[in-house]
């Protein structure tokens, strides 16, 4: 996504995003199940380390959804670091 070094505690980084929690949530949604999908069916064969990274990111988002689904910043930042990583992966 982004070529270099990014600052992930600068709202700039994210301006590109939505500010609205919603809208954050249904992205990470899909990106999500998009990833899932070019996975397990588009590209079973992957052998690389890559889906684990992924996976990790997916737990990360289960395991904070609760207690950060109104964290505009926080859905940002994950948005941003999850779409970064499958961009790697696709």
């Amino acid at each position: 996504m982004f070529n270099g070094v990014v600052d992930l505690d600068d709202p700039k980084t994210y301006k590109h995003l939505s500010n609205k929690c919603l809208n954050l949530q249904n992205r990470i949604w899909f990106e999500i199940a998009y990833s899932h999908v070019w996975q397990k069916y588009w590209h079973p064969e992957g052998k690389s380390t890559q889906p684990e990274r992924v996976e990790i990111l997916v737990q990360e988002f289960a395991d904070n959804y609760n207690k950060k689904q109104g964290d505009v910043l926080w859905l940002q930042e994950f948005l941003f670091r999850f779409v970064d990583e499958t961009e790697n992966m696709c």
